[in-house]
Order: structure tokens, then C-alpha cells, then sequence
């Protein structure tokens, strides 16, 4: 049982290096001692990466071994709560160029209060779909006041789709679900044009400035 976790981790963490080195990214590192020993870590970034199999960590085209579902999002939170982002790739993703959306909410949240309200949710939902998966967040934050202070002025989530249309409305849905706010925008380029969709105006699509 032991070398079907091994092979299918193995093989998947094999074509992300063909693929980080097939677009000279560098600055990683592989199987550094953080905590849930991440496949690989991009340091200065902040940003760790999890190659998963399928059948051990549970993805929906496989049965759930439900022990470590959990754990996965115990080290999701611990490492978060020390300042990673956490990326997970599933065996079963696309290692072709994915359609990148990112998530403008204008919502002031601290990045635990913005990960249990929507990173965690939504990167459960892409995962279990195969539409796309979460790979990081962040927030605006405003000019700073007389004594130095800067509040959030927006929050955003960066999203990876293999699957547009259906990545599209799975996100909306779940946006809508989790309750995010009037003048939630979607943002992303398609066929070469800079687009932003409201998720509460399904037919509108904008030109991004």
C-alpha cells in the first residue's frame, strides 16, 4: 500500500519540476523541514506547495481517507497562522497553463478570519471539483495615518482554473454561499483582453482599467 503513495507523489512532483523549469522559475526549494514536510517552498516568497496523491489525501475522484483530510487542514491552518501561503496540487490536476482569476472582495479581514470565511471553503470546493485550485491571498491595505496605522481596504484571493466555465460558475456560487459582499469582482484575462465580473451581475462583463 505504502508505494502507491510513494509512485503517485512521486510522478505528479516529478512534472511540476518539468514544468517550474520549463518557465525558469526558480528560488525553490524541495522537502525543507516546515511543518507537514511541504514538497516545496519558495522562501522569500512565503509560499509552500503540497504535491498530493489523490487516493491517500482524498480528492473526489477517489475514496476519502478521511484521516488525512484532517490532517491536511491542521498543517493548512498551523502554517498559515505562521505566515505561509499554502498551495495544494492534486495528481489528477492539469500541468497545462491554467486560466488565472483573482477574487476582489472589499471586505476588511485579517488573513485567519479571510482564510476560515473563504480560502479554506473555496480551496475545499476546487479541489473536490478538479475545476482549479486556490494558490494564495492578500489584502490592500490603505496609506498610512498620522501615527503610521494602515487599515485593510480589500481582501483578494488568487485562484488557478483548468476548467473556465464551470471554475467560473463554481466560484461565483460559493462566493454568493459564503456570503461575500456587494461589488465582489472576479478579474482575469481571457483571449488577451483584462475582464472583471461582478459575481451579483452574472451577465456583465467589464474591461478592466
Amino acid at each position: 500500500m505504502a508505494a502507491v503513495k510513494s509512485r503517485g507523489n512521486k510522478l505528479t512532483e516529478v512534472r511540476f519540476v518539468e514544468l517550474l523549469r520549463k518557465h525558469r522559475i526558480s528560488g525553490w526549494r524541495r522537502h525543507l523541514p516546515l511543518t507537514g514536510k511541504p514538497d516545496f517552498t519558495f522562501r522569500h516568497q512565503g509560499v509552500v506547495i503540497f504535491v498530493d496523491g489523490c487516493f491517500w489525501h482524498g480528492c473526489a475522484r477517489e475514496k476519502k481517507i478521511s484521516g488525512n483530510v484532517i490532517r491536511d487542514r491542521i498543517i493548512r491552518k498551523e502554517l498559515r497562522a505562521t505566515g505561509w501561503n499554502v498551495i495544494r496540487i492534486w495528481e489528477h490536476d492539469s500541468m497545462e497553463d491554467p486560466l488565472f482569476v483573482f477574487v476582489r472582495i472589499p471586505e476588511q479581514l485579517e488573513p485567519l478570519e479571510r482564510a476560515e470565511k473563504y480560502e479554506d471553503p473555496l480551496e475545499e470546493s476546487l479541489a473536490s471539483s478538479g475545476f482549479g485550485a486556490l494558490t494564495g491571498g492578500g489584502a490592500m491595505l490603505s496609506a498610512p495615518d498620522a501615527s503610521g496605522h494602515r487599515e485593510i481596504d480589500w481582501c483578494g484571493i488568487d485562484i488557478d482554473l483548468f476548467s473556465f466555465d464551470a471554475g467560473l460558475e463554481l466560484i461565483t456560487n460559493e462566493l454568493k454561499r459564503l456570503g461575500a459582499p456587494n461589488g465582489t469582482m472576479l478579474e482575469y484575462t481571457l483571449d488577451g483582453i483584462a475582464r472583471r465580473r461582478d459575481i451579483y451581475d452574472h451577465g456583465a462583463f467589464h474591461l478592466a482599467n
